[in-house]
């Protein structure tokens, strides 16, 4: 009996940035990073939605969803909706849907938010919302430009932890979709 081979077509992954609101520094400079092309969005249920569409119709997952918002320590948002711990209900729909594309291991959810990492409880809730995905978050305020600074925090469902300094970097081979 032959044995079975892996799939001649292994599963690609992307990255996606979208920007909740509108985060213009002073000197009138939008949210930029190499080789990116973020998205302004005006709900949750955009993201969710963009990336499902997509995801399906390039036959991507996603490895990474990164959302540049205004936040705080209660919750954060994401163009006319607001989450924390008290309107998550309202939410849960969307980070559902994306959930299903998230794989736990792979895809994690990074909020470029000005202090919501000091919520964990949020940030466990959306993980499960997620499937198991790990959300990651920053306890400082955030600077306009999209990168990051202060204690850097992972939550996974039960648990959280912390890191200081800048996110990993992209693994090789990884890129961005672009939009409008």
């Amino acid at each position: 009996m032959a044995k079975k081979r892996a799939s001649q077509n292994p599963v690609k992954y992307y990255d996606f940035e979208f920007i909740g609101t509108n985060v213009n520094d002073p000197a009138g400079r939008i949210y930029s990073s190499k080789d990116a092309y973020p998205r302004f969005v005006k709900d949750l249920a955009e993201i969710s939605n963009f990336v499902f569409e997509f995801s399906i119709a390039s036959d991507h997952l996603p490895r990474r969803v990164a959302i540049v918002t205004h936040g705080s320590t209660d919750g954060f948002w994401v163009g006319q909706d607001y989450v924390s711990m008290e309107t998550i209900q309202n939410h849960s729909e969307s980070f559902g849907q994306l959930g299903l594309l998230m794989l736990p291991g792979i895809a994690t959810l990074e909020l470029y938010s000005c202090r919501v990492g000091r919520n964990r409880a949020l940030l466990r809730r959306i993980s499960s919302l997620l499937r198991g995905t790990p959300v990651i978050a920053y306890e400082e305020a955030q600077p306009a430009s999209g990168e990051s600074s202060g204690r850097r925090i992972r939550c996974k469902l039960d648990r959280c932890g912390t890191r200081e300094g800048a996110p990993r970097r992209r693994r090789k081979g990884s890129s961005r979709p672009f939009a409008n």
